[in-house]
């Protein structure tokens, strides 16, 4: 409350006047008969009454005045908005809000009587002095472009918008009232949006493929420089027409059909002509053949869909399928004469013909092998000869080596790899009359398979590296959780509770009907409930007793919380043996049963859940159990985030995640921990 003001000096006039005429009423009151002077007693007692009544209002609306006062000193110190009174001669700082203060970084103390221009960036600080003679020059209120002050930690980018107020109307000078917005997390929100509008233009206009978006009137929203140049139509011409203006009149109703069907349901991308061509059509009429892919997204805080279609011009790709298949026939053709490697063997595997293939990836005549063993068409690599041996004379205890592949050098120094397969020919009598040996190359598939070893040892290599790294953002995460849990409850809530004594305590001091009691009481329950909510908010990082009590009872705490806070009952099957496991274990139990729980809350519309905890010979199991109306379980460990993480924490631990639910029977989550993770 501010001090009583004090009586004003020009009252000594008055009670001048009020004795002087006093004088003269004891003058007129000597000639008045005394019925007279009682009337005249009466009604000065009267006004006397009246007076002190007035006297009485008057100090009870100072009161008033005096809490508005406060209140209005309070509204203007804490307003989102920071304040700023200057003196018009020299900008200098006459009164400021406490946000202002928090915008530049320094108490209202120091910043009174200085220059607010002091407290801009240098490179700043001329458009501001350009903005102040604006406002001193320019009746009303005017904004200023976007300026920036210096803060102790971070400079704040801010917007000013203020007037000049003269102290008398017929006075030059004045004070200037400026507002000070700060709008640093608008413009840099405002610097990535653009940032991400302009990366989305540099990918959607440097993909090969044409992306067309559409909203559900079919009226084309997006159209990249991919399909500008399909069509031949500008985006210019483009964005606004409809869709049907670039698909053959004879498709049409094909598309209307297929675009409504797809609208309503809910998959989010779906390929389109699956199972028939279809066509596009250019500016000019022409049609092509197009594979194209559509997608869907709900757009965010809107009830409406935009609908995105890929689209890529096949006609290359066709024509050469076709010349493809003509090349492929024209090579059966040949391949019916001397289309493989091909070698005939006498029954001791000897060479005795070879076609013209065979001549040239071997790099041998049939006139200089002629005669000589099959397996010395690899003497120039010593090692393989060896081994196409031992497959051959394989044959020779009862097996034929059917086929094999071996390794070639060609004449390019190039190492081939030759699938080969044997056969045998037979006499009347079921002798062995040649072997006949051919040969493919299948060197891209032998250098597919060492890549495709190489590339799956990485994965495995990459996966466990992954593994690590959530093993090790799991273990921060919940350190970073109790740490948030300890500052939230040792601190803050610390606070709080002085707070609400100090609160309790004034409230406690004031005379009782106390104007200001209400407002007092007011703020202690609002620093109680505040209190509470800091509390329930540092269980839910990380619940003190878990670490303090054990598991048991951290999970018997937490379904007691949901119970009050969902309304749905929770019954609890929790041995005390359960506080022995380990700290990881029992964090990672708490933690699905939590996530579980919030699951419930969310999506299953149950009535009732059952927790059992159990501890066994081979370890220790958990069940969660709701009687919601379930779902289809397919891929769901692969998609949620809420499942991914449960996953990932069993696993961590060695243990086992099964969820299990349908559609009108429930959901049940199932954990198993073996023995030796739970020390």
């Amino acid at each position: 409350m501010s001090p009583k003001k004090k009586p004003a000096t020009g009252n000594n006039r008055l009670r001048q006047r009020a004795e002087t005429a006093l004088t003269t009423t004891r003058a007129q009151v000597k000639t008045m008969t005394l019925e007279e002077v009682q009337h005249l007693v009466h009604e000065l007692q009267v006004h006397q009454i009246e007076l002190e009544m007035q006297n009485e209002e008057l100090r009870q609306t100072q009161v008033e005045l005096e809490a508005a006062r406060d209140r209005y000193a309070t509204l203007f110190d804490f307003t989102p908005v920071g304040y700023v009174t200057l003196d018009d001669s020299h900008g200098r700082i006459l009164e400021a809000n406490l946000t202002l203060c928090h915008l530049m970084g320094v108490s209202r103390v120091d910043i009174l009587n200085q220059k607010f221009e002091r407290y801009v960036i240098p490179d700043d600080q001329q458009a501001f002095k350009r903005y102040l003679d604006f406002l001193r020059q320019t009746a009303g209120t005017h904004r200023s472009d976007l300026v920036t002050l210096q803060h102790s930690n971070n400079p704040r980018r801010v917007r000013l918008e203020g007037c000049l107020e003269t102290k008398e109307p017929s006075s030059m000078a004045g004070v200037l009232r400026i507002a000070v917005e700060d709008v640093t997390m608008q413009e840099q929100g405002e610097i990535a949006r653009d940032e991400q509008r302009a990366l989305m233009t540099v990918v959607m206009d440097g993909v090969m493929d044409a992306i067309v978006t559409i909203d559900e009137s079919q009226r084309i929203v997006l159209f990249n420089k991919a399909a500008e140049n399909m069509f031949r139509c500008p985006a210019s011409s483009a964005i606004g027409q409809p869709i049907e203006r670039f698909i053959p009149e004879r498709f049409r109703a094909a598309h209307q059909q297929h675009f409504q069907h797809f609208g309503r349901n809910p998959e989010p991308f779906r390929h389109m002509g699956a199972a028939r061509e279809i066509f596009g059509l250019r500016t000019g009429g022409e049609e092509f053949p197009i594979e194209a892919t559509i997608s869907q997204v709900q757009i965010k805080g809107k009830t409406k869909k935009l609908f995105t279609v890929v689209l890529r011009d096949v006609t290359e790709r066709r024509h050469a399928q076709e010349i493809l298949k003509e090349e492929e026939q024209f090579v059966s053709n040949v391949l019916e004469t001397a289309g493989a490697f091909l070698v005939i063997l006498d029954p001791q595997w000897q060479i005795l013909r070879m076609n013209r293939l065979s001549e040239e990836i071997f790099q041998r005549s049939l006139a200089h092998m002629s005669g000589k063993p099959f397996w010395n068409l690899w003497a120039s690599t010593r090692e393989e000869a060896q081994a196409v041996r031992r497959k051959i004379e394989s044959y020779r205890a009862g097996t034929l080596p059917e086929s094999f592949d071996a390794a070639v050098v060609d004449k390019d120094r190039q190492r081939r790899w030759i699938h080969w397969n044997t056969t045998a020919m037979y006499d009347e009598k079921k002798v062995v009359k040649q072997f006949i040996a051919t040969g493919i190359d299948v060197t891209s598939r032998k250098e597919a398979e060492i890549t495709l070893q190489a590339t799956y040892q990485r994965l495995e290599r990459q996966q466990r590296e992954l593994r690590s790294l959530a093993a090790q953002l799991l273990t921060a995460q919940e350190e970073e959780r109790r740490r948030i849990s300890r500052d939230l409850h040792d601190d803050v809530n610390q606070r709080l509770a002085l707070l609400s004594l100090k609160l309790q305590a004034v409230r406690d001091g004031l005379p009782e009907h106390h104007p200001v009691t209400p407002m007092i009481q007011e703020l202690y329950e609002n620093v109680a409930n505040l209190s509470d909510d800091i509390r329930h908010l540092a269980y839910q990082y990380h619940p003190s007793i878990l670490d303090d009590l054990g598991l048991g009872s951290a999970l018997r705490s937490l379904c007691e919380d949901f119970e009050k806070w969902e309304g749905i009952s929770v019954t609890c099957e929790l041995p005390d043996g359960a506080r022995k496991v380990s700290q990881v274990v029992g964090t990672c139990l708490y933690r699905v049963v939590q996530e579980s729980l919030r699951n419930v809350s969310k999506h299953a519309q149950a009535s009732a859940v059952h927790l059992v905890l159990r501890e066994e010979g081979q370890g220790i199991t958990l069940s969660i159990r709701d009687n919601g109306k379930g779902f289809e379980v397919d891929g769901l460990l692969f998609r949620g985030l809420g499942f991914v993480s449960m996953r990932e924490r069993v696993r961590l631990v060695n243990g086992i995640l099964l969820v299990e639910s349908q559609p009108g029977h429930g959901t049940t989550v199932k954990v198993s921990i073996p023995k030796s993770s739970q020390t």
